[in-house]
């Protein structure tokens, strides 16, 4: 059973996902990412491979076949990538020992699938798009009545979507594995690191909060605020029901059928990604079609604005974010002066 991914596709955009293999394994999805399998970790290639699915389909079958090795991630080329040969070809299925040992990144047209029982520290943002690290073979103690609850979750990632969903959780354990406090899929929903410190164990992953959920816009509603941490880490205030005035020249773009205001964010990082001479500042998106006048907006338009300094007001169904300038770390000084020092040569 394959989970359709909650997020916006279009224009190679990272979306997530779950994919129920036939023998009930779940795998963990990502649409446009690729894992790294330069380092000797591809354990079978497959070639005119139909789907994703029919490629995890073939990590299943190696794992019944071959005890000495084991597959723990596949890499599905939908299309041919844009790399010359031999990196991959439409129907290219790699099976992976591990996803954890190298680069992964974004890559237009590669899909990914990692085996829910196996753990990738890859920072994990939720259903609800809050941001988690995830630590793997690491027990954040249940002490000092840091312990909320406990659910069932069949990843350590499921485990994290159910903490962002829970009042007061911001951190979670989750056991890969049977130990004496519970059975294999226990997750433990806490509100903060225990009193002793965390501990190694190889049975056990957790998971940070590094970012909370933006909040949830409805409508009609009041003009509730809160944060979104975008892909690259940069952070936009959001203020839902909330309309920001673009009839002063300040729209760069508007990009249509939007699924949610964090997509259209991501539209604005990846708009200034470009260079372009004038940067986007600030996204307006429209949750449902603006009323009284349709022409204004359309439900999912996602409009991309460079300043925002005129006449904003409250609007139901309109939800606006807008960036916040974070200071710089030594090491981001120096790659942007290393880029100034490249255009100059060109």
């Amino acid at each position: 059973m394959l989970a359709l991914p909650t997020r916006d596709v279009k224009n190679g955009a990272s979306a997530f996902g779950t994919y129920t293999a036939n023998d009930g394994k779940l795998y963990d999805v990502t649409c446009n990412y690729n894992l790294d399998g330069s380092y000797g970790n591809i354990v079978a290639f497959f070639q005119n491979i139909a789907s994703l699915p029919a490629c995890a389909e073939q990590c299943e079958s190696f794992n019944a076949g071959n005890p000495q090795k084991t597959c723990e991630a596949v890499v599905y080329y939908r299309d041919a990538e844009n790399n010359p040969a031999p990196y991959g070809a439409a129907g290219d299925c790699f099976l992976l020992s591990t996803s954890t040992g190298g680069t992964n990144n974004a890559a237009t047209g590669v899909d990914s699938a990692v085996s829910a029982t196996s753990c990738d520290p890859t920072p994990y943002e939720t259903t609800d798009y809050a941001r988690y690290q995830i630590n793997c073979n690491t027990n954040i103690n249940g002490d000092g009545g840091n312990i909320l609850t406990t659910t069932f979750a069949n990843s350590i990632r499921t485990c994290a979507d159910a903490c962002s969903a829970y009042s007061g959780c911001v951190d979670v354990t989750w056991y890969r594995e049977d130990a004496p406090d519970g059975p294999a899929g226990t997750c433990f929903l806490l509100s903060g690191h225990g009193a002793t410190q965390d501990n190694a164990d190889s049975r056990v992953d957790s998971a940070v909060q590094i970012a909370p959920a933006p909040p949830m816009c409805s409508s009609p509603g009041p003009s509730t605020t809160g944060t979104y941490t975008a892909d690259d880490g940069n952070v936009y205030d959001v203020t839902c029901n909330y309309n920001l005035d673009g009839s002063h020249g300040n729209i760069v773009r508007l990009v249509q059928n939007i699924a949610s205001l964090p997509a259209c964010v991501e539209q604005c990082e990846s708009y200034n990604a470009n260079s372009p001479a004038t940067s986007c500042e600030a996204v307006v998106w429209y949750r449902i079609q603006e009323t009284p006048d349709p022409l204004n907006g359309a439900a999912g338009d996602c409009f991309l604005l460079s300043s925002t300094d005129y006449t904003n007001g409250d609007a139901n169904g309109v939800d606006s974010a807008i960036y916040q300038p974070r200071q710089l770390s030594r090491k981001e000084l120096e790659e942007k002066a290393h880029r100034a020092l490249r255009m100059l040569e060109i």
